[in-house]
C-alpha cells in the first residue's frame, strides 16, 4: 500500500507533455523506449571516480501493454551510460549496473495514456518515470519491494532474460558502488575545454524483445559540466532528449561526415567511422563500434588495409566495467596481409574476456598515407553460436592496387560429385566493365547469382548460405557444360548505384540440383569482391 500511495502521488505531481509523432502509429506488441531523461543524481567521488545516476521516463509506443512486475524477472532493467565527443572522437566514459523495475505508472509524457489501472503493466501510450534517485538506489528496498541495481553480466540483452533473484540484491556499498561511474578528470572542463557530453538511458525487457521491438530502447541527451562540488563535477542537461536513438547518433549529428552503419544479426550493432585529412599526405581513421543488445558480444574487428601501407598512431579505447566479472585488458592491434585487426581473448580461453558487451562502445584508430574510400569492415562474435561475421559499410583506406576477390564460406558437393567453386573472370575494375562470374562444376540446370553486404555461413538447402543483409540478385542463368556464368552489367537495375568503385560485396551462386537430397538446390562458396575505379 505504501508503494501504491507514493506512486499515485508522483503521478499527480508530474505534468503531461507534447504528443510524440509516433503516437497512434503503434508498433505490434509492447514497445518501450525512453521518452525523456529527466534529472541527474550526484553522489560524490571515491578516489578518482565520480558517481552519477539518470532519471528516465519510459514510454510504450506499442499496441499492447508491457508487463512490468516486481519480485520476478518480468520487468525492465535500466542501463545508464555517459559519452564524450572531443577532437573528432566519440568515446564512452562510463556505465552503470542495472536498475530493476518494480511498478509502472500511467502518465502522458509521450502520448495519451490508455490506462490499464494496473501497476504491473505499462499501458499503450503510457509513460512511467523513475527519478535519478530511484535509478541510483543501490539496494532497492522501496516500500516493501525490491528494485535495486543488479549486474549487467546476468542479463541477456537479446532476449531480455535474467535470473531472479539477481546477485547482490539488497547490497549497498560506498558512494560509487553500482552507479554510473566516470573518471572525474574525464569531465573536467579545464582539461577538456571543447568537449561535448552525452548521457544515455537504455531499457531491456523480455516482452519488448519477444515482440522484436528492442532496437529503439535507448535515448540520449546532451549534458554539460557546471560547477565542482563534493569532489565531482556537477552536471546539467543542455538539450532535449533524442528519443529512440542510441548516443552514437550524436557523433553524426555533430559531424555529418561520419558514416554510421547498422547491422541487425544476433542483436543490433552500429559502427561509426570517419577519415580526416591531416593536410600532410596522411589521413586519420577513427572507428567507434557499439554493441546495443547482442548477447554474443563482439570479439574482433577487421579493417582492410592496402598492401605496402604501414599504419602509425594505432589506438584503442574501451570503457571500464568495474564491478562486473569481465576483464578490462586492452585489445592489441595486429597488422597482417590485407587488414589491421584488434581482438580480445577467445571465449574458450576466457569467457570473461574483454569483449564488446552490450551497451558498450569501443574505439579503434590509426593514421596512414592512403586516402579513404567506402569499403567493408567486419567484426566477429565473441560467444559461440552459428558461424557468422558482421559486415559494416565504413570509411576505409582505399586500395593502392584497387581490386580484390577472395573466396570464403563452406561448400558441399552437388550431383556432379564435386563442389561448385565460384570464381571471377575479367577485372573487378569498374572501368574495365568485363567482370564475369563463373560457378562450376554444376548440373546443367537453371541458376542465378546474388550478392549482399554481409557474410554468413549457415545451412541452406543442400549447401550453405553465405550472404546476409539486403540481397540483390542477377538475372537467371542456365548452366551449360557444367558451368553457370553471368556477366556483371554495372548499369543494370540490380547493380546501378550499388556496385561502385571502392565498394565491397559478397557473391554466391544458387542452382537447381535435382539430386540434392530432396532440397532441389545447392550453392557455391561465397566470393568477397572489392571493386576499384
Amino acid at each position: 500500500m505504501m508503494q501504491t500511495t507514493l506512486l499515485l502521488t508522483l503521478s499527480l505531481a508530474l505534468p503531461t507533455s507534447t504528443q510524440d509523432p509516433s503516437c497512434g502509429n503503434w508498433s505490434t506488441g509492447p514497445d518501450v523506449t525512453i521518452g525523456n531523461l529527466t534529472d541527474i543524481g550526484h553522489y560524490g567521488a571515491v578516489g578518482p571516480v565520480s558517481a552519477y545516476s539518470l532519471g528516465t521516463d519510459a514510454c510504450n509506443f506499442g499496441d499492447a501493454a508491457l508487463v512490468w512486475q516486481e519480485g520476478n524477472n518480468q520487468h525492465p532493467v535500466i542501463a545508464q551510460h555517459m559519452y564524450r565527443y572531443e577532437d573528432g572522437r566519440f568515446e564512452q566514459l562510463g556505465i552503470s549496473w542495472l536498475k530493476h523495475g518494480f511498478g509502472a505508472l500511467a502518465q502522458n509524457t509521450c502520448c495519451d495514456c490508455q490506462n490499464p489501472n494496473d501497476l504491473s503493466l505499462l499501458g499503450v501510450g503510457c509513460s512511467d518515470p523513475y527519478t535519478a534517485d530511484l535509478n541510483g538506489d543501490q539496494d532497492g528496498w522501496f516500500g516493501g519491494y525490491w528494485g535495486g541495481l543488479g549486474p549487467r553480466s546476468e542479463v541477456n540483452p537479446t532476449t531480455g532474460d535474467f535470473p531472479w533473484p539477481y546477485t547482490t540484491m539488497g547490497q549497498s556499498g560506498d558512494n560509487i558502488y553500482k552507479r554510473l561511474q566516470v573518471q572525474t578528470s574525464d569531465m573536467d572542463p579545464n582539461l577538456h575545454p571543447d568537449a561535448l557530453y552525452f548521457a544515455e538511458g537504455h531499457y531491456v525487457t523480455p516482452h519488448d524483445a519477444a515482440a522484436g521491438n528492442q532496437h529503439n530502447n535507448a535515448s540520449y541527451r546532451e549534458v554539460r559540466t557546471n560547477t565542482f562540488a563534493n569532489n565531482q563535477w556537477v552536471l546539467q542537461f543542455s538539450s532535449p532528449t533524442t528519443r529512440m536513438r542510441s548516443a552514437i547518433y550524436a557523433w553524426k549529428e555533430i559531424d555529418p561526415a561520419v558514416t554510421l552503419s547498422v547491422v541487425d544479426a544476433d542483436g543490433r550493432m552500429i559502427l561509426g567511422s570517419n577519415a580526416t585529412d591531416n593536410g600532410d599526405g596522411t589521413w586519420s581513421y577513427e572507428y567507434a563500434l557499439y554493441n546495443m543488445n547482442s548477447d554474443r558480444s563482439i570479439g574482433g574487428i577487421y579493417i582492410p588495409l592496402p598492401g605496402g601501407t604501414t599504419p602509425t598512431a594505432l589506438g584503442f579505447n574501451d570503457v571500464e566495467h568495474r564491478e562486473d566479472p569481465w576483464s578490462g585488458d586492452d585489445w592489441t592491434p595486429v597488422i597482417s596481409d590485407g587488414d589491421i585487426s584488434w581482438s580480445t581473448d577467445t571465449y574458450s580461453s576466457d569467457p570473461d574476456a574483454n569483449a564488446i558487451r552490450w551497451g558498450t562502445l569501443y574505439n579503434f584508430r590509426f593514421t596512414c598515407d592512403v586516402a579513404p574510400t567506402t569499403g567493408s569492415v567486419t567484426a566477429s562474435p565473441f560467444k559461440p553460436g552459428t558461424s557468422i561475421v558482421w559486415t559494416f559499410d565504413a570509411q576505409v583506406p582505399g586500395s593502392t592496387s584497387g581490386c580484390d576477390a577472395q573466396p570464403y564460406c563452406a561448400v558441399n558437393p552437388n550431383s556432379t560429385g564435386s563442389a561448385a567453386a565460384l570464381t571471377n573472370a575479367g577485372s573487378t575494375s569498374i572501368s574495365a566493365d568485363d567482370l564475369v562470374l563463373n560457378a562450376g562444376p554444376v548440373p546443367d540446370q537453371p541458376g542465378l547469382f546474388y550478392y549482399g553486404p554481409n557474410q554468413l555461413e549457415i545451412p541452406f538447402g543442400d549447401g550453405y548460405r553465405c550472404i546476409g543483409g539486403t540481397v540483390r540478385r542477377l538475372p537467371v542463368s542456365f548452366a551449360s557444360g557444367g558451368n553457370l556464368s553471368r556477366a556483371v552489367d554495372y548499369s543494370a537495375n540490380y547493380a546501378a548505384g550499388f556496385i561502385t568503385a571502392g565498394s565491397s560485396w559478397n557473391f554466391q551462386a544458387w542452382f537447381r540440383d535435382p539430386a540434392a537430397n530432396g532440397a532441389t538446390f545447392n550453392l557455391s562458396n561465397g566470393l568477397h569482391i572489392t571493386f576499384c575505379p
